[in-house]
């Protein structure tokens, strides 16, 4: 077996996030992402190759450096601009072939609606964009979860790909 490769959204699946806007524009952000899934993207990188996919790399960039996971920032082409285009750069700067139905996705937004379309398997946290759910409906392979974000939804995600046996038993 070739190692899965995992596309993940940080913000609204690993970290939940609250904004608070002052008045000259200023932007507070904290932001909460689950130990589970931090234990869970250590413990399946000598098994696969997890990749961050991020429109904001302000706190982003440095959780995944710490955590040794690729970070992709997809903000280049305006702030919720389609991510579809940056995983096939990606894909093809990085692995071979197309990457139509060879990697799973986890996203929450529609700017990840074509990449979980593109994907072996895709999922979304209960707290997704209702867009989105609405359109992942038509779509036998994007399944909800019952996690919200930053409640452990990556650790869900391997979990259920396990008990449907799209990964070994022992990968977590």
């Amino acid at each position: 077996m070739t190692k899965p490769v995992f596309f993940i959204d940080m913000d609204g699946c690993l970290a939940s996030q609250g904004k608070i806007w002052f008045e000259k524009e200023s932007l507070g952000v904290y932001k909460t992402i689950s130990d589970h899934d931090s234990w869970a993207i250590d413990n399946v990188k000598t098994k696969a190759d997890p990749e961050i996919m991020t429109i904001d790399e302000r706190i982003n960039r440095s959780w995944a450096k710490r955590r040794g996971v690729p970070f992709i920032f997809t903000c280049e082409k305006g702030f919720h601009s389609e991510k579809w285009e940056y995983l096939k750069e990606y894909w093809y700067a990085n692995y071979s072939g197309e990457p139509d139905r060879q990697y799973f996705y986890l996203g929450d937004a529609m700017p990840d609606f074509n990449c979980m379309t593109f994907s072996k398997m895709a999922f979304y946290p209960s707290d997704a964009c209702i867009t989105l759910k609405r359109r992942s409906d038509k779509f036998g392979h994007i399944t909800g979860l019952k996690s919200k974000s930053g409640q452990g939804v990556f650790e869900e995600m391997v979990n259920t790909l396990i008990d449907i046996s799209a990964l070994p038993e022992d990968f977590l």
